[in-house]
């Protein structure tokens, strides 16, 4: 038990080195170096959405059954093999290549970091302190982003392919840091008829009230503000903003995402986990007003996005957390971001294709009503079934429908 406190701190350093991406800044304009347009970006980045779509309960159900320990390893390898292939390739198919193996490495770890933190806390007697923890790891890696846009905008003045490079070394370190982890004693799921438990697990989960609509709204949430934030760089370009400048607004993005993440569970003991749900509207008009209006002022609004979309994705994962029996925690966690590769891939690829074909605004216009209208749609519901239930409320079915789904 005593070697479980330190989790805590090998997952905040796993989370920040994971997200310290100096190639984010420069992606764009390595694209377009490579003679790709903006569909081609987009394209990949739904094809790695995809590749994440399709491994990403298997490898939460993996996770589960062999443990998080391990499957954070096998991630933890793929990963620098992906920014090999980038940094030596020139060419769409391994650009694409490189996506998917990046995207099978993250399917590994997503879902199993989150679930081993919940039970490593909850054997030490900390259960209550996830959300601040979680907060915590969100906090550190948009501030590694922060810092690694800066550096990787900088690196890219120097050659457009040093940021890969450096990248390849980085995710490196991440290997030592998943060995250090120790794995908390508990029941594990069962290995047999896994494709049968996985769809068991997943049809439950989406069929009980109390959890999907959490689950969906992540994966709303997080997918439209990933097809944002690369957006905006479309914005920044539009309004004459000069390319050595992208490293620092996509820092100043991490930046503010770390602040939102900082302050998530202080927030939601205040006004209650529901206001700060409903707070995440504010997203919409933020989206509208980048395409109506044409000004560098607009760069304050666009630096509030990240902080209201990190403000209120830990209490979404805590809420799923309280609701999800142990076994299969890091399945269902996984499914809660296969939501986010579904709408990407819905969602991403439209946006590009409208985004070379139309004006940028009417690409906004979009993208803040589907937001609007859907996060209404699951608003609603997250604050009827509050309301019915009176409080946090672990129903006891909820933990049996998971439980029975791995044992039947």
């Amino acid at each position: 038990m005593t070697r479980l406190k330190y989790n805590i701190p090998l997952f905040i350093s796993q989370r920040f080195l994971h997200d310290f991406l100096l190639i984010a800044p420069v992606m764009i304009p390595f694209y377009q170096y490579n003679k790709l347009g903006s569909f081609a970006f987009y394209l990949s980045q739904a094809c790695y959405a995809l590749t994440v779509f399709i491994m990403e309960v298997p490898s939460g159900y993996l996770a589960d059954v062999i443990g998080r320990r391990k499957t954070l390893i096998i991630g933890a390898v793929l990963s620098p093999l992906g920014f090999i292939i980038y940094a030596l390739s020139s060419s769409f198919p391994l650009f694409l290549t490189a996506e998917c193996i990046m995207a099978v490495g993250n399917s590994m770890r997503s879902g199993s970091d989150s679930a081993m933190l919940y039970d490593s806390l909850k054997v030490l007697s900390r259960a209550d302190e996830y959300a601040r923890v979680e907060g915590r790891g969100h906090q550190f890696a948009r501030m590694s982003t922060g810092i690694a846009s800066i550096s990787g905008g900088l690196l890219a003045a120097v050659a457009l392919r040093l940021p890969f490079y450096i990248n390849i070394l980085i995710s490196l370190a991440i290997i030592p840091v998943t060995f250090a982890m120790t794995e908390p004693e508990r029941k594990k799921a069962s290995g047999e008829k896994p494709l049968q438990n996985i769809l068991r697990i997943a049809g439950q989960s989406l069929k009980n009230p109390d959890i999907r609509p959490f689950i969906l709204y992540i994966g709303l949430i997080s997918s439209v503000s990933i097809i944002s934030l690369w957006a905006y760089f479309l914005y920044y370009q539009s309004i004459g903003i000069p390319l050595a400048l992208f490293g620092v607004l996509f820092a100043a993005f991490q930046f503010s995402g770390a602040f939102g993440a900082r302050l998530s569970a202080r927030v939601a003991e205040k006004i209650g986990p529901v206001r700060l749900l409903m707070v995440s509207l504010l997203i919409f008009p933020i989206i509208l007003m980048t395409g109506l209006i044409r000004s560098p002022w607009l760069l304050i609004l666009i630096m509030l996005h990240p902080f209201i979309w990190n403000l209120t994705i830990p209490v979404l994962l805590h809420q799923i957390n309280l609701r999800t029996a142990t076994q299969v925690r890091a399945t269902v966690l996984s499914l809660a971001n296969m939501g986010v590769s579904f709408g990407y891939v819905i969602i991403g690829p439209v946006f590009g294709r409208l985004s070379d074909r139309m004006p940028l605004r009417f690409c906004f216009l979009f993208l803040s009503l589907l937001y609007l209208l859907s996060s209404l749609l699951l608003l609603a519901q997250i604050r009827r079934r509050w309301c019915a239930r009176h409080n946090y409320g672990l129903a006891a079915a909820d933990q049996s429908i998971q439980h029975d789904a791995m044992n039947d």
